[in-house]
């Protein structure tokens, strides 16, 4: 797997040694239990062995410069996994719209988690239909691949009219991966956060790092349950 991302990772020069021991660490955190109210059984994200990975696309890119859901792919790929990559777009067919609302509404539960508590949330439960979606793509779970860019999200409604005037959120993150399970498990990474004084050590701080941790998260590396 290494090898393979050793080109990915000569783009994302700049990591440090110590931010990336610190996401391998989280990533194991996060890798032998049910999340948070999940059910019993296997641990979430172990038993992917057909992955759908979904990117989103304006417009054709003929030639596209790889991205991190690549490094994914070919990881999964060399590993014995099936993958097979959807671009959700403007012409994605009828069959495939409810992948479509599934990539949006991952984004919604990343920005929601990205904002005063951002860096202790980075789980959540999806609804009962994720099964039968997967189920019908023939696929264990996706990962899903954004690029937010680093532009401010726009101050939360206020919930009255005779309220104070909202706190400025914080900029998304440049980038993030999540993966999703038939149970409805949802975890991700985000990376290219801006700094604060508390922020969580352990986030990855380039996208190179972000893939390491996914993809330790679907080997099921680690002894701890998520968040711990």
């Amino acid at each position: 797997m290494r090898v393979m991302l050793d080109g990915f990772r000569r783009a994302c020069a700049g990591a440090t040694v110590l931010a990336a021991a610190a996401v391998v660490a989280a990533a194991a955190g996060c890798a032998s239990a049910p999340l948070a109210d999940g059910p019993s059984g296997p641990p979430p994200f172990r038993n992917l062995r057909r992955v759908v990975l979904v990117r989103a696309i304006d417009h054709a890119e003929p030639h596209r410069a790889k991205d991190p859901l690549d490094a994914v792919r070919e990881s999964l790929e060399a590993k014995g996994r099936t993958t097979r990559t959807v671009e959700v777009g403007a012409r994605l067919p009828p069959e495939l719209a409810g992948l479509s609302r599934l990539y949006s509404d991952v984004e919604v539960r990343i920005d929601d988690g990205f904002g005063p508590d951002f860096r202790t949330r980075r789980t959540d439960r999806l609804g009962k239909d994720v099964g039968p979606l997967l189920g019908g793509l023939e696929a264990d779970g996706a990962v899903l691949y954004y690029r937010f860019g680093a532009r401010p999200l726009p101050p939360a409604a206020l919930s009255s009219p005779f309220g104070r005037d909202p706190e400025l959120r914080l900029a998304r993150p440049l980038g993030a991966l999540a993966v999703v399970d038939r149970d409805g498990n949802l975890l991700w990474f985000d990376w290219g956060a801006p700094d604060t004084a508390d922020r969580d050590p352990a986030a990855p701080s380039t996208a190179a790092e972000a893939v390491d941790a996914l993809l330790r998260v679907i080997d099921g590396d680690g002894d701890e349950a998520p968040g711990a």
